[in-house]
């Protein structure tokens, strides 16, 4: 194909790609109401979610564990950055809020 480039991994590093990665998702999140709100962030391994200027730790080496956090959110837009690494062995990164999925009507990019 014209203009189309491709690359091959290195066979020697295959597997570490297939592993060891770097995950980041920006965007903004719409909130309906002036209310805290519960930030529920499960990874396996290292995650820190970013609303506003405020960081929410879940970071390290580590297996699947959630850490809850609350935030007060105006009505309006919001900034959000979700940072992910995964390490080796399993991968899991789930965000709720309010105790369910962050709804997809409330993301957008």
């Amino acid at each position: 194909m014209t203009g189309v480039q491709t690359c091959a991994l290195p066979i020697s590093l295959a597997q570490t790609y297939k592993t060891w990665f770097v995950l980041k998702c920006t965007g903004y999140i719409i909130n309906t109401d002036n209310a805290w709100h519960e930030f529920d962030l499960t990874s396996d391994d290292g995650s820190i979610l970013y609303i506003d200027d405020t960081a929410f730790n879940n970071d390290g080496l580590h297996s699947s564990q959630t850490k809850s956090f609350a935030k007060f959110l105006s009505a309006g837009v919001h900034t959000f950055e979700l940072d992910f690494l995964q390490g080796q062995g399993m991968q899991s990164l789930i965000l709720n809020m309010d105790g369910t999925l962050l709804p997809t009507n409330q993301l957008y990019h």
